[in-house]
């Protein structure tokens, strides 16, 4: 039986991911495709739970490890109660983060060991893995500004200082490298109507593949 077509939006904050998920799923319910859109850590009840304390507990200092062990969780929930029942139901499931994220923040930014989030990643996801990740690269610069403009409570992840957000766009970079077949790395300095027909274009191409 044929799976529908798994869709991992990836970036630093202030990349501009969030701004493309609507038009994403306009554009392809409008060519009659059955669309889902989810997050993480996110997309469940627990998840969400999770996420607010993930990103906004501040009683005192979350360990890396306690973070990482946070986000796994979220992460099995949601692939357990949405995105494995989602991918035989959907013709597309696009979600905003997935196991990139944590490899980029929680190797690249926080320095836990590569391996040990590979082997906890896998668990968590019983080996799921997205047909395409689309990558969204600028500046952290740039993305600092666009940050600064947002009228909302920012979280902990993007309280961080730039070096931080450096060395996550590094990582993500890095990856991205290794593994260029299935990451796609798109300039998000650009206009987002460039972006956002840049990256219609390319799911495109791969749900034609999918058939």
């Amino acid at each position: 039986m044929s799976r529908g077509l798994f869709v991992t939006l990836e970036g630093i904050e202030g990349s501009g991911k969030s701004t493309l998920l609507t038009p994403i799923k306009n554009h392809f319910e409008n060519q009659g495709k059955k669309v889902l859109i989810t997050r993480e850590p996110g997309g469940t009840d627990l998840g969400n739970a999770l996420r607010t304390i993930i990103l906004h507990f501040e009683k005192e200092s979350v360990c890396p490890l306690a973070e990482l062990l946070l986000i796994q969780a979220a992460r099995a929930q949601h692939i357990e109660h949405v995105v494995i029942d989602a991918l035989k139901n959907y013709d597309l499931v696009v979600c905003d983060r997935f196991t990139l994220s944590t490899l980029a923040y929680q190797w690249g930014g926080r320095g836990i060991e590569k391996e040990a989030i590979i082997s906890l990643n896998e668990l968590a996801t019983h080996g799921i893995e997205p047909d395409i990740t689309i990558l969204l690269d600028l500046t952290t610069q740039t993305a600092l500004e666009r940050r600064k403009k947002r009228l909302i409570q920012h979280d902990r992840f993007e309280t961080e200082d730039l070096t931080f957000h450096e060395k996550v766009r590094q990582a993500y970079l890095s990856l991205a490298k290794t593994n260029s077949k299935q990451i796609r790395v798109f300039d998000s300095s650009v206009s987002s109507s460039e972006l956002r027909k840049s990256v219609i274009q390319v799911i495109h191409a791969e749900l034609d593949a999918h058939g």
